[in-house]
């Protein structure tokens, strides 16, 4: 069978591998995307887009649609411990950007896919398709890859973008030892109400709980909520939401009463587990890595959907200088990691801290930080953190 010859394959179509495969093909580059799930998938995933990857999205040209496809913009978080202000974080004085855009990330990935499809025949978009085998012409080279459809793809460069269970880590022979945390979290999403429409409040408590009060879309509220595994399948089997009610009380202020009083069955809500990571190594040969593939990192951050979007456009830019020959492909690959690794890695370590102090109210707002909160990115952060 004859092989296509392609600039890049990617596997998965994540947002990490749908804004990739936009910037990539708006560069003129021959792009195919193979995704296991269905075009219209609905998978959990991350609301919030922040500085850093609003800033990626800026370049690509892509702001305007994510506001008109239901972005909304914000300035402000209240952050409470055991029911008290700890801190405002207030984005029009901690980033030149002064706000962040609040956005599920499913909108906005099919937001990114309907520019694909409308704007850049050079990218395929292969739904309910898988690789069923890959040929090497030397080791970690992939020089071909056969679909579960029977297309075979001859690609330059092969990216992983296919999440925690990555193949193409697996192809790499990369180990991620991922540390699960014992809270895990839930979501659901009811009418919006006038105290979500004012301010995002997010609530954390001694006794390791966490409530997160945020408007998505424009009439909704969501709420995201964590505990300890034992007390959170306690609360949640009262379908009725009186015991997580009386619960979220005793550490939400009362400036959320209406939001409390909007949690009625708690069967709405769906589970989320949540771990940490950041592996050694994020590219071999022609394959590369991205997303939750390289990096996981505690929700209570905000930062796990725009760390995947500043990879890829940080990665989008190198391979475009590889394809325009003025670099070889290990040194985009190795420069990518050199940029990027530090950051995902000082983001992960900092949600951890703020992960492993709930308890202790002092050590909970010693570990906080309103500049990596809000996704700056200047290494002295990280070093000084």
């Amino acid at each position: 069978m004859k092989q296509d010859k392609i600039d890049v394959l990617i596997n998965g179509c994540g947002i990490g591998g749908a804004v990739l495969a936009y910037a990539l093909g708006r560069q003129g580059y021959r792009v195919a995307v193979v995704e296991q799930a269905s075009r219209e998938r609905n998978l959990n995933g991350a609301d919030l887009l922040k500085p850093a990857g609003i800033q990626v999205l800026d370049d690509l040209g892509l702001l305007p649609a994510t506001l008109a496809h239901g972005g909304r913009v914000r300035h402000e978080v209240e952050v409470f411990h055991d029911g008290e202000l700890m801190a405002t974080i207030d984005y029009r004085y901690i980033n030149e950007r002064g706000y962040f855009i609040l956005i599920p990330c499913e909108h906005l990935r099919r937001m990114v896919l309907q520019q694909i499809e409308s704007q850049l025949p050079n990218v395929r978009l292969l739904y309910q398709t898988r690789v069923t085998d890959v040929e090497y012409s030397e080791p970690d080279h992939i020089s071909n890859v056969t679909l579960s459809d029977g297309q075979q793809l001859h690609p330059q460069v092969v990216v992983g973008c296919d999440g925690v269970s990555s193949m193409v880590r697996r192809w790499l022979g990369v180990q991620s030892n991922r540390q699960v945390y014992d809270e895990p979290m839930y979501f659901a999403t009811f009418p919006l109400t006038t105290s979500v429409d004012q301010r995002n409040r997010l609530y954390i408590d001694s006794g390791r709980g966490l409530a997160y009060f945020y408007p998505v879309a424009r009439d909704q509220t969501r709420l995201v909520i964590c505990f300890p595994r034992e007390e959170a399948r306690t609360l949640l089997q009262d379908t009725s939401g009186e015991a997580l009610r009386t619960r979220l009380r005793t550490f939400v202020s009362s400036a959320s009463d209406d939001a409390i009083a909007m949690v009625t069955d708690t069967r709405d809500f769906k589970g989320i587990p949540i771990g940490s990571v950041n592996i050694d190594r994020y590219h071999g040969g022609n394959m590369v890595l991205l997303g939750d593939a390289i990096h996981t990192v505690h929700p209570i951050t905000g930062q796990g959907m725009n760390l995947a979007i500043e990879d890829a456009g940080c990665l989008s830019s190198l391979l475009d200088q590889y394809f325009q020959g003025q670099i070889t492909l290990p040194t985009a690959l190795a420069a990518y990691q050199q940029e990027r690794h530090p950051i995902n890695g000082g983001v992960v370590e900092y949600g951890h801290r703020l992960a492993s102090s709930f308890h202790d109210h002092r050590c909970f707002a010693a570990n906080f930080n309103l500049h990596l909160q809000g996704s700056g990115r200047n290494p002295a952060m990280f070093n000084a953190a």
